[in-house]
């Protein structure tokens, strides 16, 4: 399941506008895999309480950029500067708080001091 959603779930990123993550997960739902959908669509933002799959996949989606593996950090700041609205800040805010709060989640129940 975890391998599916993340081979797919930039499945619609050439979609011209609006959420990749949703069209994708709506693309994934109509053709009968409402599992993998149910994940891919979370990867931009988590649900209220996301499944071990969903947050995995969100996480690695925020550290990896292109082919490199970066930090949550660096990931974020290079992201920041996109915000151009309150709204838009707020919004970066609430991802990196979730990608932060899910790395802490996996490290501990991995037993790990870094990813």
């Amino acid at each position: 399941l975890l391998s599916a959603a993340c081979r797919l779930h930039d499945i619609a990123r050439a979609a011209d506008g609006g959420n990749h993550a949703k069209k994708g997960a709506e693309l994934l739902e109509k053709e009968g895999f409402p599992a993998v959908a149910e994940i891919i669509g979370q990867h931009h933002d988590l649900a209220f309480d996301p499944s071990a799959e969903a947050k995995l996949l969100y996480l690695a989606d925020k550290m990896i950029r292109e082919t490199e593996r970066v930090s949550l950090e660096e990931r974020f700041e290079a992201s920041k500067a996109k915000c151009k609205t309150a709204e838009a800040l707020a919004a970066w805010q609430s991802r990196y708080d979730a990608a932060l709060k899910a790395e802490a989640e996996i490290k501990s129940l991995l037993g790990l001091d870094e990813l």
